[in-house]
């Protein structure tokens, strides 16, 4: 199992994401566990958890979560081992692919849908400096098929995510900062809900932090398929469990304190996973027309297109422009009142203003906000649609093709004369612009201008 090193990572943008329906089976299965009618000391052997290794944990009477009783770990103690660290009771019922193995750890009626939830925070009000516990889905020796990290740092409870992405070996083991800054003196909830989907790179995780969609991703599914490092066992696993870990460096500093754990909740069942709901790109050009009462459009049209899904009662719909080096040229806000109300099908265009005189208030759709170079003389080179469907899957689309010529939709520029006709000309640096004849001052500006009216005047 690759050891993974804690970095953490810039905030990633979930690009797909899946929706998950249906109802659950006959077969479905589930617990809340708190830990009240366990004794205080080591959770091994109390209520179906287990730890046999020499690691800082307990239930604990004081400080806790809610009621009586919460289940306490630190990383005051660590190993690279993974068998003897602290798991949750198993469902009856495991969950995963058809092609999923359990190595004799896990068994009952095979689900497909997996849910894991539990409380937690700080002992402490104050950071505990190299605090890192992880918590990953799993079968019950340490093949894990999630994981969440939660870290300790100055600014309150940082909460990392982990998938494998692509077919590599060694695997692409993905990190993503999920939550930063928690409050470490209350709780907070987490959530993993998984579906296994038969085959390779389609699994669907949704993390849930304090009861908020926060990530999309995968499984490891992929780590045990492709990477060399799980020849041994070159199948997906099953999960009923859950892995709390204390691994990588120690700290001794957090013993006796660490984290919390309560209300850990898990559920196995089946249900039916549609297809992913995606964004195309479908066109991008330069546009010169008049738009009727809105006014004429001489600038850039973008549009898109969504499969496996509608845009009925979408939450956000933003629409940015680029030039070169991605600076940003114009941006785009659906006004959702307008847009919900007339945008229910699957595709929607988005207009962008150069040199004409389109009226957006009008118009109704979009809040159009210009930077200061908005491509009135620098070409548009790319536009990203980015829409959060009522479902709140969140998906995005960039288009890069574009068509037509953008020096056409320039704001045409009047030359500057080169000689001043009059004194107004020469001030407020106006006298700098002038080459017939060229100025080293507003005085001599004004000299020539007076100058030549006196000519005139003799003439």
């Amino acid at each position: 199992m690759k050891k993974l090193q804690y970095i953490v990572p810039t905030l990633a943008v979930a690009i797909v994401a899946v929706i998950a329906v249906g109802a659950f089976s006959a077969s479905a299965d589930s617990y809340t566990q708190g830990f009240e009618s366990m004794t205080v000391g080591s959770v091994n052997g109390q209520n179906g958890w287990t730890v046999t290794g020499p690691y800082d944990q307990g239930v604990v009477s004081s400080p806790v979560i809610s009621g009586t009783r919460s289940f306490r770990l630190s990383n005051s103690t660590t190993s690279g081992s993974f068998g003897d660290q602290t798991f949750s009771q198993s469902l009856a019922n495991e969950a995963g692919e058809a092609s999923s193995t359990n190595a004799g750890m896990s068994g009952g009626t095979r689900q497909t849908h997996f849910e894991a939830q539990f409380d937690f925070k700080s002992t402490q009000t104050a950071v505990q400096p190299g605090l890192f516990i992880s918590i990953s889905p799993d079968r019950g020796d340490g093949s894990r098929m999630s994981y969440l990290g939660l870290e300790d740092s100055v600014s309150g409870i940082n909460v990392i995510f982990y998938d494998v992405q692509g077919t590599s070996s060694p695997a692409n083991f993905v990190s993503t900062q999920v939550a930063t800054g928690l409050d470490r003196s209350v709780a907070h909830t987490a959530k993993l809900v998984i579906d296994y989907v038969n085959g390779p790179s389609n699994d669907v995780v949704k993390v849930y932090i304090d009861g908020i969609l926060v990530h999309t991703g995968t499984t490891w599914e992929n780590y045990y398929r492709y990477d060399a490092e799980a020849s041994v066992e070159q199948t997906p696993r099953t999960t009923d469990s859950l892995l709390f870990r204390a691994g990588g460096t120690a700290v001794p500093s957090t013993a006796g304190m660490g984290f919390v754990f309560d209300n850990v909740m898990l559920l196995s069942s089946s249900t039916v996973v549609v297809a992913p709901a995606s964004l195309a790109a479908e066109d991008f050009g330069v546009v010169s027309y008049n738009t009727g009462a809105t006014g004429d459009l001489k600038g850039y049209t973008a549009g898109f297109g969504l499969s496996n899904g509608t845009l009925a009662s979408s939450t956000s719909v933003v629409v940015k422009l680029y030039g070169a080096g991605d600076v940003l040229l114009q941006t785009n806000t659906a006004i959702l009142s307008k847009f919900n109300a007339d945008i229910t099908g699957t595709q929607f265009s988005s207009p962008f203003d150069v040199s004409g005189n389109f009226n957006y208030a009008l118009d109704g759709y979009w809040t159009n906000v210009r930077q200061t170079q908005y491509g009135q003389s620098v070409p548009a080179v790319k536009v990203v649609a980015t829409v959060t469907l009522a479902s709140g899957q969140v998906v995005t689309a960039t288009n890069t093709n574009l068509t037509g010529d953008p020096t056409t939709i320039y704001p045409v520029v009047t030359p500057p004369p080169a000689t001043p006709a009059n004194k107004d000309q020469c001030k407020d640096s106006g006298w700098k612009s002038f080459t017939d004849p060229s100025f080293k001052n507003q005085g001599q500006c004004v000299s020539y201008v007076q100058s030549n009216e006196k000519a005139g005047k003799r003439n």
